[in-house]
């Protein structure tokens, strides 16, 4: 039984929505650079001070350490074990009330594919993720497990769990090719270059390896028309 259960918005792209509705992806990283109650921060990571875990700046320049179990109880900005996260994804309205066709997949909200979209999904003015209302919120996942650690100490295992598909995933498929077909594609570098692709231009290559939220979920529920 879950006391006190709080809702957020998350938002996840397209690939990660897909690798969600398959039952793949049961975790996701994402910076530390916000705590709740604090805002912005800067400088986050291991703290000097005995008796304390972490440290960071806030966003008056002041010092801060705290200890882990209240960095993952406390100041996730994403909840707390037990809390929902509803996802935002990229999505069209149609002329049917209350109705929006969903870039991951191209079906609508009673699961009925639009081939007439999917055919020249260019030519449609999606809205982006984060400005998907709450009504439109056809996945409701709940918080499992929150830490945090280096982006790099990433496992093969995890990587998978973040929705990895070795097979079908774009950057595996262009290193066989460049290799002859016959390389053996880690997880991990796949991983790697997703995340670049999501989050260089924003400030946090991979090889800055910076400390992030390792948040594990499980599906809460399912909007009507979703296998």
């Amino acid at each position: 039984m879950y006391i006190d259960v709080v809702e957020r918005p998350i938002s996840f792209y397209p690939s990660m929505v897909m690798a969600i509705l398959e039952r793949r992806k049961r975790n996701t990283r994402r910076i530390v650079n916000r705590l709740r109650g604090f805002g912005k921060i800067t400088e986050f990571g291991p703290s000097t001070t005995p008796g304390y875990d972490w440290e960071f700046r806030d966003r008056r320049g002041c010092r801060n350490s705290i200890d882990n179990r209240s960095l993952v109880e406390k100041y996730c900005p994403y909840g707390k074990v037990g809390d929902l996260l509803w996802v935002r994804e990229c999505h069209v309205e149609t002329s049917i009330p209350g109705d929006c066709v969903y870039y991951a997949g191209f079906t609508d909200r009673r699961g009925d594919f639009w081939a007439s979209i999917s055919r020249d999904p260019r030519g449609v003015r999606w809205r982006p993720s984060i400005h998907m209302p709450r009504r439109y919120a056809r996945i409701l996942l709940r918080i499992a497990q929150i830490r945090a650690e280096r982006l790099q100490d990433i496992t093969e295992e995890d990587a998978f769990a973040e929705g990895i598909d070795t097979e079908g995933d774009a950057y595996v498929r262009a290193e066989h090719a460049r290799l002859g077909g016959i390389a053996v594609v880690p997880a991990i570098a796949a991983f790697a270059d997703l995340w670049d692709r999501i989050n260089a231009d924003r400030g946090y290559p991979w090889e800055r390896n910076d400390l992030i939220w390792v948040i594990t979920f499980e599906i809460a529920s399912y909007s009507e028309g979703v296998k």
